[in-house]
């Protein structure tokens, strides 16, 4: 609204001029111009970080940068506009609640585990967004609940992990006591090193594949990075495969209302929810069509649960 004001200015400073007497109640002053910029430069970034992050390519390895660049430019206004009387007020107001759902990040491990676990990122970029006291104590606490989330996925897929890898090249049969002892005595050493050794690591820019920049999820299912971080790679592609914003799901919710129609109004719930999946999944080429054999005995037919 505030573009498009700016937009047609000249339009309705003509208008002004033309029918003044008409318009004196509504025109707006050069202060209130001015005050709109003001407005306008202030929402701008929140307009874009909310572009960037509803798509459905932007997953939660966004979601950290945005607050931090949101709370850097909340600052910097906040310094800019400290004698400004009319915008201050307002500006304290925006900040009260977005810091009250900013501290909702709390609750989480995943958003600071998926800004630990992005190779561009790690450690050091947190270390040099949360440089001062008081932000160097979120880091503290940011970095015991990721490892709390960390240790969760390694005690939950190293039993697994560990018995596969003992079985490759050579079976437990044929090693001495030993090599047996070492072998696995290496493998949950390794394990347990995983997550420090990453996030401490120097950060490095993802590969380019085709001419254009591999993303994270792309990067953590390489074979390379799932044999050598079996449990990790796991924990960092269930923690960046969730969107930053919730929009792209309810676009995918909004468009059951077409599979629902007055002529299919009996399908069952199931039915919908598997159509509606495998549309998307189709949609965005990670699956093709599945034969209806499939389909039926995984997920039953229509007249199943109505």
């Amino acid at each position: 609204m505030i573009e498009e004001a700016f937009r047609t200015r000249p339009i309705l400073n003509a208008l002004y001029t033309r029918y003044p007497d008409a318009l004196e109640l509504v025109v707006l002053t050069d202060d209130e111009w001015t005050l709109l910029e003001h407005v306008h430069n202030f929402l701008l970034p929140f307009k874009e970080v909310t572009l960037k992050a509803e798509g459905y390519q932007a997953t939660l390895d966004c979601f950290q940068p945005s607050m931090e660049f949101l709370i850097n430019h909340f600052e910097e206004q906040q310094r800019h506009h400290s004698k400004h009387k009319t915008l201050l007020a307002p500006l304290n107001t925006a900040w009260f609640l977005f810091s009250k759902y900013y501290a909702l990040i709390d609750e989480s491990g995943a958003y600071i585990t998926a800004a630990l676990l992005h190779p561009e990122r790690r450690y050091k970029w947190l270390q040099n967004q949360w440089n001062t006291t008081e932000k160097k104590k979120w880091l503290k606490l940011g970095l015991q609940r990721a490892e709390a989330l960390w240790h969760m996925y390694r005690d939950r897929l190293e039993p697994t992990l560990s018995s596969s890898l003992r079985d490759q090249d050579t079976s437990a049969a044929e090693l001495s006591a030993f090599d047996q002892w070492q072998r696995q005595s290496a493998v949950v050493a390794d394990s347990e090193d995983n997550f420090k050794a990453f996030i401490y690591a120097p950060p490095s820019r993802l590969p380019t594949l085709e001419g254009r920049q591999m993303t994270v999820i792309k990067w953590w299912a390489q074979p390379t990075q799932r044999q050598t971080f079996p449990a990790l790679s796991q924990l960092a592609i269930d923690v960046l495969s969730a969107f930053a914003m919730s929009a792209e799901s309810e676009r995918t919710f909004s468009k059951a209302r077409r599979t629902t129609s007055w002529e299919r109004s009996q399908l069952s719930a199931n039915t919908i929810r598997c159509s509606e999946l495998l549309k998307d999944w189709s949609h965005r080429g990670v699956a093709y069509r599945l034969p209806n054999d499939y389909i039926d005995s995984n997920y039953g037919s229509d007249s199943e649960g109505q």
